[in-house]
């Protein structure tokens, strides 16, 4: 069975999947890999077929249309979104996050934005207190409610909206 596997077709296979995956010789290995996996736990019925090594091919040759299609559509997608994938979409995502958050510090009641924004801009409870007019306590006390609370505000956006 290993010699099926590794030594005779594997090889084979890579090179019949890579005709097709020119540009990625890495997928073709890979697509290759899961072909041999898929007849590797059906091996009990595939041992008994006539050509072994045709049905491992068929596979990997589903398997690289598939993935080709895919690959299709997602470059689809990325052409009509405004903005390239590429370039900007982990600046988008962080954008994002940084409007989420302030939507979420919206939601916050009047005492928590101010504790927070305080506590954020790095000043330590004990200073924030005599700005406030409140004791340090209640500055620690708000402090922690205003987290708690934002965060439930950015794990469910609803939350805030009620």
């Amino acid at each position: 069975m290993e010699t099926f596997f590794v030594r005779e077709n594997f090889e084979k296979t890579r090179r019949a999947i890579s005709a097709l995956l020119r540009e990625d010789p890495t997928q073709a290995q890979d697509i290759t890999q899961e072909a041999l996996v898929i007849a590797y736990e059906r091996w009990d019925r595939v041992s008994r077929m006539d050509n072994p090594l045709a049905y491992v091919k068929m596979v990997a040759w589903r398997l690289a249309l598939k993935w080709l299609r895919a690959r299709k559509r997602a470059r689809e997608v990325e052409a009509a979104l405004p903005w390239p994938v590429g370039d900007g979409g982990a600046e988008a995502a962080g954008v994002i996050a940084r409007v989420d958050l302030v939507r979420a510090f919206l939601c916050l009641s009047h005492a928590h934005q101010e504790v927070l924004a305080l506590s954020m801009s790095g000043l330590e409870p004990q200073d924030i207190a005599p700005l406030l007019g409140i004791p340090a306590r209640t500055v620690r006390t708000r402090l922690f409610r205003a987290r708690k609370a934002l965060a439930a505000h950015l794990e469910d956006p609803r939350e805030g909206q009620s």
